[in-house]
């Protein structure tokens, strides 16, 4: 008796402080708002634009969306400048250092990922897979030196992260402090651990749309993230009723919008791929579009970046 007593009591605790008059205009927003993000999917992200990755990008982008809360877990993500190799956002290696300084550093450091990785999961099968952000200024020397380095430890299959110019608008600031304290964590900080947070305290009485975009850790590609996002997740919160707080769940799918990088393209380095050959000089903004070219034409998606033509 008590029990019911109990629910009737909460139903109606419910009912007041969600009035279904405004859950209902609420929701159509939220909708119509999630339809408008839905067609920002970056179908060709990967073309555009000629600067691939900008220095400011490679401090705060996070290609890996939530999920990966443990660094043993997820991809490493390697990063390539003018005069920088980054791993995880530890410098690597510096110019004028001589390239095989990366085989001392960048390799024996993702060798010891591999090494945590196979130790935790000793029944698994360790698949090698890095992410690889580079700076339109980098030299094509430097970024076949970088992927020498991880083929030789163990890591074949690498996904390029391109930047892209997309107009996402701002929605407006949710009346929750808390919120938008972890709002502002996520954005300016790297790591998903925040992100996770939000994530739980926005979605926490809605399971199916939490559970939705915990699903996107094992999502590689932005063009099925995105429809994830504003599409299916807007349909689970649609099933929760009022139990979200609409303005706070815009703040955090626009968070969680891979606006930042494109791992769409996956490639495995093979040396018996097709020869590709560039210049040792020129940059990665001008030899982007021939890997791209020399990768799709492989029907393995495979790339051989061994020569280099002086």
């Amino acid at each position: 008796m008590r029990f019911l007593l109990a629910a009737a009591l909460a139903l109606c605790a419910c009912k007041r402080s969600h009035p279904p008059s405004d859950c209902s205009a609420g929701m159509a927003d939220f909708q119509t708002w999630a339809k408008s993000m839905a067609t920002t999917a970056p179908v060709a992200c990967y073309w555009l634009p000629a600067r691939i990755v900008e220095r400011v990008a490679l401090d705060d982008a996070d290609i890996q969306l939530m999920g990966h809360l443990d660094p043993v877990e997820r991809a490493p993500i390697v990063s390539v400048t003018r005069d920088e190799v980054l791993l995880d956002g530890q410098t690597e290696w510096e110019a004028p250092q001589p390239f095989e300084k990366l085989t001392r550093t960048l390799g024996a450091d993702l060798d010891q990922l591999r090494k945590n990785y196979l130790m935790i999961h000793p029944r698994e099968r360790f698949n090698g897979t890095f992410d690889l952000e580079i700076d339109g200024d980098a030299p094509w020397e430097l970024v076949v030196n970088v992927l020498r380095v991880a083929s030789r430890v163990g890591y074949p299959h690498l996904k390029f992260g391109f930047a892209r110019d997309l107009d996402i608008s701002e929605p407006p600031p949710s009346d929750d402090r808390k919120i938008e304290f972890y709002v502002s964590l996520a954005l300016n900080e790297r790591g998903a651990l925040n992100r996770s947070v939000l994530v739980r305290k926005v979605f926490g009485d809605c399971a199916p749309a939490r559970e939705l975009i915990y699903s996107l850790a094992k999502v590689s590609d932005d063009n099925r993230r995105v429809p994830i996002l504003f599409e299916d997740v807007p349909r689970a919160v649609e099933s929760c009723g009022c139990s979200v707080d609409l303005a706070a769940a815009k703040r955090v799918l626009w968070v969680l919008h891979p606006r930042f990088g494109c791992a769409a393209l996956s490639v495995t380095l093979d040396g018996k791929a097709p020869r590709f050959e560039a210049p040792a000089e020129i940059t990665w903004s001008e030899a982007y579009r021939r890997v791209i070219k020399a990768v799709r034409s492989d029907a393995q998606a495979r790339l051989n970046p061994v020569e280099i033509r002086k």
